[in-house]
């Protein structure tokens, strides 16, 4: 995303001093000079780089209380908090407590900041709008992830976010037409004889006026032609979108439910095929694994609303989770994705057993399950031994299936305890805390798996009588600030039982 302006350096006084910023202007460049200084951070030290970041934004916020209209400060400041609320390493600093709120409250304050730049001039800028989209997709995330109580909320995020992204497709498309068809957008040929350019502001732009004596300046902003691939990167933003909105919709929800799969979705999809066939894909790899996979997802997450609304069985279900995602791929980011698809069916399944049989299992039923919960756990066990390394997340992965493998392993044989399933979790979450700790994982993903391993200690304590052992987990899980909201997801996922949660509350 461009910075904008293009600024000079800090202004002097005659005796070589430099001055404090005064104006708006002065302000946003003393913004972009401590964003310069986190930028040369970014890959060394993300802490210190969001430390920079965040002197940047103070000095946005004096521009846009001198100037509620200052568009480059909006704009830069609107960009950061994005990038602090929803980049991987940045984002970690919110649990560090820079950022109030954690995670909700730096893309709550995004949100804001980028509703502004809407507000004041810049509803038609592509950018600005796509970026909207983003923040209205990552909060509802985040929302749902504190809270499955707030899916309503995040469900109208996404809506919105979808919205944003369709508008931000629309410009991208009309000025992609006007680039193919020959016709000039921001630039028109002058006729001096050194063949320069005029060029035409944009709507962001800003004049500079200096103080009397000095040398005036233009900020001009040259807009970038927009390419094929702006266009399919908006498209997978907008499909990642509607994934994301298929696990929302409450059921039933059909006509909605029917519009996502059956319209907006396929639509999409289409028009993603058609612009990826345009573009060298043999230089592009990355982006056709990106594609392939947000497909993919997309078509699970579909079949996920039609089996819960009863428009497909569980076979059907099954079958179209089974050819959704490339077979013989050594990727891990796929391989994890298609384990997360069989997890979910595996889990609607169970839901759909309970609502059918209650307490009285039903054992072809629950056997399925669980072979779906086996299919995933062989995958993740495949992308295990991948290189790079995985990540800790997907360690943590393979400690709950375990887990869930469980619940069902005793439904099945009741008088059999699943011993050996819950100590490969519990090893599983021991690893992911080492792997985070290599890695610099970050620290809310490393309380989770701590909290977790503590959590399988004290299954496998009470299972074996060893109470030294329950103790020993129940200080582990303790110990780890926000333990309870891990907890709490752990108990709506199914993979901690009422007995551990009985111990916890004593």
């Amino acid at each position: 995303m461009p910075k904008y302006p293009s600024l000079t350096k800090a202004k002097k006084d005659k005796e070589g001093r430099s001055k404090l910023p005064q104006t708006p202007d002065e302000h946003t460049e003393a913004g972009l000079a401590f964003e310069d200084s986190g930028d040369r951070w970014r890959a060394a030290d993300k802490a210190k780089c969001a430390r920079f970041y965040l002197k940047a934004i103070s000095c946005y916020d004096t521009a846009l209380r001198l100037d509620p209209r200052a568009t480059d400060a909006a704009y830069n400041r609107a960009r950061l908090e994005l990038a602090l609320g929803t980049e991987e390493g940045l984002a970690a600093v919110q649990v560090e407590g820079m950022i109030p709120g954690g995670a909700v409250g730096a893309l709550t304050k995004a949100l804001e900041s980028h509703l502004l730049c809407l507000q004041i001039g810049m509803d038609q800028e592509e950018d600005v709008l796509f970026n909207t989209g983003q923040v209205y997709v990552a909060l509802a995330e985040e929302l749902v992830a504190v809270d499955a109580n707030l899916k309503g909320t995040a469900l109208d995020y996404v809506l919105k976010g979808v919205e944003k992204f369709d508008a931000a497709y629309r410009l991208q498309d009309a000025q992609h037409q006007k680039v193919e068809s020959g016709a000039d957008m921001d630039m028109t040929e002058d006729d001096d004889e050194n063949g320069g350019v005029k060029l035409t502001e944009s709507p962001t732009s800003s004049p500079t006026t200096e103080a009397a004596g000095e040398s005036h300046e233009q900020w001009v902003h040259i807009k970038q032609p927009i390419t094929k691939l702006d266009l399919i990167d908006t498209l997978l933003a907008k499909l990642q979108a509607l994934t994301l909105l298929c696990s929302l919709l409450p059921t039933p929800s059909l006509a909605t439910m029917l519009e996502i799969t059956q319209t907006m979705g396929p639509s999409t999809v289409n028009t993603l095929n058609s612009l990826l066939s345009q573009v060298d894909l043999s230089t592009q790899k990355d982006l056709l694994s990106s594609a392939t996979l947000a497909i993919s997802n997309f078509t699970t997450a579909c079949a996920d609303v039609q089996f819960k609304h009863g428009l497909l069985t569980p076979p059907g279900y099954a079958d179209i989770v089974s050819t959704a995602f490339p077979t013989d791929v050594t990727d891990v980011v796929i391989l994890t994705n298609k384990a997360e698809a069989y997890l979910q069916l595996a889990q609607t399944l169970f839901e759909h057993h309970n609502n059918l049989h209650g307490s009285q299992p039903n054992t072809p039923l629950l056997r399925t399950v669980l072979t779906h919960y086996t299919t995933a756990s062989t995958l993740l066990t495949t992308a295990s031994t991948l290189q790079p390394p995985p990540p800790a997340t997907l360690h943590i992965l393979r400690g709950d299936i375990e887990l869930l493998r469980s619940r069902i392993y005793l439904l099945l044989f009741p008088t059999a305890p699943p011993s050996q399933l819950r100590k490969n979790a519990a090893v599983y979450y021991r690893g992911a805390s080492r792997v985070g700790e290599a890695q610099g994982a970050s620290t809310e993903v490393r309380r989770e798996a701590k909290v977790k391993e503590g959590m399988a200690e004290i299954e496998i304590g009470i299972e074996t009588e060893d109470y030294e052992r329950v103790e020993k987990g129940k200080n582990v899980v303790c110990g780890e600030i926000g333990w309870m909201e891990i907890i709490s997801e752990a108990v709506r996922m199914g993979t901690v039982s009422e007995v551990v949660v009985g111990v916890l509350s004593n």
